[in-house]
């Protein structure tokens, strides 16, 4: 099992708030039903990083205090 996407409506300092954490999918979460739909295969991307691992990493950046620990 792969996480592909979380949303976050309310928690802590944290509001509406949408994380995609694959590139292969579209997701978006709107008035209450979620969506998600398989992209294209990316010849490029399959030729640069193939089964590695750093094909799917995910980096989370924000300000200090835009709510990253929680």
């Amino acid at each position: 099992m792969k996480l592909i996407y979380a949303y976050i409506g309310n928690f802590r300092n944290i509001r509406n708030q949408e994380f995609h954490f694959s590139d292969g999918f579209q997701c978006s979460f709107r008035d209450g039903f979620l969506e998600i739909v398989r992209k294209e295969a990316d010849s490029v991307r399959d030729a640069v990083f193939g089964e590695s691992v750093l094909r799917d990493l995910t980096l989370i950046v924000g300000e200090t205090g835009a709510g990253k620990t929680n």
